[in-house]
């Protein structure tokens, strides 16, 4: 009978702490537009927050944990089957399959809460610029150095030399500078101009 006063206890203790809300404001800065008075930002402000907590659906604050306590729920049952004893050991069991489960469960409501924080912020900021309040503007798209970059050339020292000669034969002539000269004109291709 104990067991299941401590099972109680530990069940409330663990959903009490790993409770996530959600947001209850703005994660971006919002400045007055220009020639817009302090009064009527905190107005826009109001009205802002108000349209965006409608966006998410869920008032400021509100409780999100309706994943931990799921996990928390069905990893407490399925510790307490697993255990196969009535006594301690359903109880050790029950134990290690809530803190299973709630964990397993906090964790689903953190990433739920931050994909909330983020529609939030979204809807805010697109109230404020609409209210002509100055928000922030999304940073510019970088710009993506190319794939492929060619090859760069190999230090004197690398690279490749023609084999040598065999022993006994000249060297070969060096390389020319230039294509060779076309060849001269055959005699009388060209009139002569005279001269006179």
């Amino acid at each position: 009978m104990a067991w299941k006063q401590l099972l109680a206890l530990a069940s409330a203790a663990a959903l009490a702490s790993g409770c996530v809300t959600a947001p209850a404001g703005p994660q971006v800065m919002a400045l007055p537009g220009s020639g817009k008075t302090f009064t009527a930002f905190q107005q826009d402000d109001r009205n802002c927050r108000a349209w965006a907590s409608e966006q998410i659906g869920l008032a400021p604050g509100q409780p999100l944990d309706h994943n931990t306590a799921t996990g928390a729920t069905i990893g407490t049952l399925l510790g307490g089957v697993a255990a196969h004893d009535p006594g301690a050991g359903a109880a050790i069991g029950a134990g290690t399959g809530l803190a299973v489960g709630s964990a397993s469960g906090a964790s689903v409501d953190a990433a739920n809460a931050q994909a909330l924080q983020g529609r939030y912020d979204s809807a805010y900021t697109q109230c404020m610029y609409a209210a002509g309040d100055q928000v922030p503007a999304a940073a510019p798209a970088p710009a993506y150095a190319p794939r492929y970059s060619p090859p760069l050339a190999a230090p004197a020292s690398r690279r490749m030399l023609p084999p040598a000669p065999p022993p006994g034969m000249p060297p070969p002539p060096p390389p020319a500078a230039g294509p060779p000269p076309p060849p001269p004109p055959p005699p009388g291709a060209y009139p002569a101009a005279g001269v006179g």
